[in-house]
């Protein structure tokens, strides 16, 4: 497993939407939303690029509006049907464009479209970075569940202030300066 790095790194949003929210546990919600910001925060500031993905957003809304907020500018999302984003050619296009071997997955629900998509970018040859805290499902064995299959597929478990700081690379810097307010 390679480091991270702002040039080597891409970051996907799975489905973060208004309606998927609303089942979501309340508590575990706020957490991750809140480190999911962070990380979108830190690719805006390290210039690591965003795709996003919206299932359905007739039915289940749009990315939730904290997330829009600190997405780089100019990040429009991929309407998907199927669960994992690879089977959406715009997007592997998109993606492939970027030439970035390491994708780090945020997203909902973890046990469906995120472990999908995890499993779609490693048989595409991708190195997939699944910060635990970065994903969610409606419960706790579905949550539990996506995260030994995202690894049983070959993804790496990992958290968001060690996909930021892998980033940084060193305790200098601008970048550095503003990874630590992040995660304050």
């Amino acid at each position: 497993m390679m480091s991270l790095s702002p040039d080597n790194t891409a970051v996907v949003l799975i489905d973060w939407q208004e309606r998927l929210v609303s089942v979501m546990p309340e508590k575990a919600h706020e957490r991750h939303l809140g480190k999911a910001c962070q990380v979108l925060a830190g690719a805006a500031a390290a210039g690591v690029p965003v795709l996003v993905t919206e299932q359905y957003p007739k039915g289940l809304g749009n990315t939730l509006e904290p997330l829009v907020e600190v997405l780089p500018e100019g990040v429009v999302p991929f309407e998907k049907r199927d669960f994992p984003a690879t089977a959406v050619p715009e997007f592997c296009e998109a993606l492939e464009a970027l030439e970035r071997p390491n994708v780090v997955l945020l997203g909902m629900e973890a046990h469906i479209c995120v472990f999908q998509t995890a499993r779609g970018l490693v048989e595409a040859g991708y190195a997939v970075h699944v910060p635990r805290d970065g994903v969610v499902s409606r419960n706790t064995t579905d949550y539990l569940a996506a995260l030994d299959l995202c690894q049983g597929v070959g993804a790496q478990l990992t958290s968001v202030e060690a996909v930021l700081f892998d980033w940084v690379g060193r305790a200098q810097g601008p970048l550095f300066k503003t990874v630590s307010r992040l995660v304050r």
